[in-house]
């Protein structure tokens, strides 16, 4: 007995269905990547925009724990 027939199924499926599953994929993926490139750049500049208001704090709380490991 051979695996002929399940090998030529998983061929058929990978030449004529995979590509067709892929291109499905990333249309339902690609808003969710889109609105998570969003966060992070909104996340970033609201941290870059803390890190400048109160770098002054920020420096001492470091040469606190450079004294007080």
């Amino acid at each position: 007995m051979t695996n002929q027939s399940e090998n030529e199924e998983t061929i058929f499926w990978l030449r004529k269905e995979f590509p067709l599953f892929l291109a499905d994929t990333r249309k339902t993926v690609k808003p969710h990547i889109e609105q998570w490139r969003k966060t992070i750049i909104k996340t970033r500049q609201a941290l870059n925009k803390f890190a400048k208001e109160y770098q002054a704090d920020i420096d001492i709380w470091v040469k606190l724990a450079e004294v007080y490991p």
